[in-house]
């Protein structure tokens, strides 16, 4: 036995193994410092229960934790996919994160790459809610993601910046609009967005977006909004004005009314429309008030409620009034999509062979475009009707991929081959991807948006003017004038500067053209629901672009 005092002899190799732990240890305790530093950059996000996040980086989150319902802005250069399940939207969403990537990676090897952001809003569908389409949402983020690689590919002196497009999801029906909102506000803040556009459908929750934005001094540009009501100053004196590339309900009315008066001396009509309660929102409203407002021939008037679970029911009898009605020919339907699909085939079921009724619409009905059936009696009773030759269904389109037709003199003609020969470079599963005319309508409001950035940066200091003067976009949108129109896909664009240019007009676009087209069943298959174009039409007749864009007196 050793005694106390004795030292013990620790042998070598074990001094060495003794060492070995120790800087093991240190090497996991420091790898876990830089771990926790690094997701610890946000004070904020330490706080957060990750339990709620959709992404790993708090972008984006579920509105609410039992559901898989995810929202946000997607603002990183490898995005986030929404509803990856569904592959056109998987595929074009994949094809803006690689752009988006690309320029990043350009602005870092070479600072004169400036980029600046733009901000696309989906309110994309969740489940069966919504009154968009998953097919609706894919074809404005290919028209978008179309113009916004055409423009990243212009490489000469003077060219606009590069653009990445930012991916915002307000939730079906845009009832996530809030927390979309807060983010936006912050990348303007903290970032390079310049400006927000898309923004789906004209529902109550777009105007309360659209307000929160222009409160916050935030560029806005509607692409499908018509209602007569969302635009200007919505949020308030001083703010920045809600701007589209969009004819109104007005302007849609008028064209229907042009159509339908055509051949129908001393025949009635029937308005169908919703009734006056929380379920109607601003486009319904706006297109019933434009309807009565302008038509002057014998009407009888159809009222239904769209938030009853019986309204199908309430349909299905209007519908055998009209065809019991032997001196009505015409029938405007102001309504959402689905209602009118289903009364369009509960007329044709319904009316006998000697029959002939032409239903008129607004441009919501495009939503049943495009869109892979499902097959169920709705869908099958519409197809059937369509094909019987007992009702035809009419719509005035915001555009059509037809419109143009051979015409190579056109600015706006060039523009559609442009954006029909990038979105067939895209993979998707969809026969026609422009029918529904959303993806021209995309791609112009990011081409609307970008020269207005081009012609801010044009008066700025080079290479790399500061973002916070690029964010002031409305000496932009005062260049974009009747003599200097955008050349859209979807035809000229001007917008309305001020209330002295045109009273009450604010941000609404000047003569935009209207595509008046007919529903009908792509053949001879029978599977899908095409627009077949009918007729252009100008509010203020197509003189009015004469020596603009292309057009000429005779056009």
């Amino acid at each position: 036995m050793t005694s106390p005092t004795q030292s013990i002899s620790v042998p070598p190799n074990r001094r060495r193994l003794a060492w070995f732990w120790t800087l093991l240890a240190l090497v996991v305790l420091a790898a876990l410092i830089i771990i926790v530093i690094a997701n610890s950059d946000d004070d904020d996000k330490v706080a957060v229960n990750t339990s709620g996040w959709c992404d790993k980086t708090g972008n984006i989150v579920r509105i609410d934790p039992a559901t898989d319902e995810c929202v946000g802005v997607s603002d990183v250069p490898l995005g986030y996919a929404f509803s990856p399940s569904y592959a056109p939207l998987k595929a074009v969403q994949d094809a803006i994160a690689a752009e988006n990537k690309a320029v990043t990676d350009a602005a870092k090897a070479q600072p004169t790459n400036y980029y600046v952001d733009i901000a696309y809003v989906v309110p994309i569908p969740w489940h069966d809610l919504g009154v968009t389409t998953l097919a609706s949402t894919t074809h404005q983020l290919e028209g978008a993601y179309a113009r916004q690689v055409l423009n990243n590919q212009l490489d000469q002196p003077g060219h606009p910046p590069r653009v990445r497009l930012l991916i915002a999801n307000t939730g079906y029906d845009s009832h996530g609009w809030q927390r979309v909102a807060e983010q936006l506000k912050n990348l303007k803040a903290t970032g390079r967005l310049v400006a927000v556009t898309g923004f789906g459908p004209s529902l109550d929750t777009t105007e309360q977006l659209l307000t929160e934005l222009a409160q916050d001094g935030i560029a806005t540009l509607g692409t499908i909004i018509t209602s007569d009501t969302l635009h200007g100053q919505l949020g308030g004196a001083g703010s920045v004005p809600v701007r589209r590339i969009t004819p109104t309900n007005q302007e849609e009315i008028a064209a229907a009314l042009d159509y339908m008066t055509t051949g129908s001396s001393g025949k009635r009509r029937v308005l169908v429309a919703a009734g006056d309660s929380a379920n109607v929102d601003s486009y319904t409203k706006t297109l019933i008030a434009a309807f009565q407002q302008q038509n002057r021939a014998a009407t009888d008037l159809e009222f239904y409620d769209p938030g009853s679970p019986a309204y199908n029911a309430t349909l299905d009898n209007i519908a055998s009034r009209i065809c019991n009605s032997t001196d009505v020919n015409a029938v405007y339907f102001a309504g959402r999509s689905a209602a009118a699909a289903h009364l369009t085939g509960e007329i044709g079921r319904r009316c006998g062979a000697d029959r002939k009724v032409k239903v008129f619409t607004g441009d919501a009905i495009n939503a049943e475009l495009s869109v892979v059936p499902t097959q169920t009696e709705d869908w099958t009773t519409l197809r059937d009707a369509l094909t019987s030759g007992k009702v035809e269904l009419y719509y005035t389109g915001l555009d059509h991929p037809d419109q143009w037709g051979h015409a190579d003199g056109l600015a706006s003609a060039r523009e559609m081959r442009q954006l029909r020969d990038r979105v067939a470079k895209l993979q998707h599963t969809e026969l026609y991807p422009l029918d529904d005319g959303d993806a021209i309508m995309a791609y112009d409001s990011v081409l609307t948006l970008i020269e207005a950035v081009s012609q801010v940066s044009a008066g700025l200091a080079q290479p790399s003017p500061a973002i916070a003067d690029l964010q002031q976009l409305t000496n932009g949108f005062f260049t974009i004038t009747k003599k200097s129109p955008v050349c859209g896909a979807s035809g000229p664009i001007t917008i309305v500067r001020d209330d002295v240019e045109v009273a009450g007009q604010l941000g609404n676009t000047i003569n935009k053209p209207i595509a008046l087209a007919r529903i009908v069943v792509s053949q001879p298959d029978r599977t899908q629901l095409r627009a077949q174009f009918v007729k252009l039409y100008f509010p203020q007749g197509s003189q009015g672009w004469n020596g603009q864009c292309g057009f000429t007196q005779q056009r």
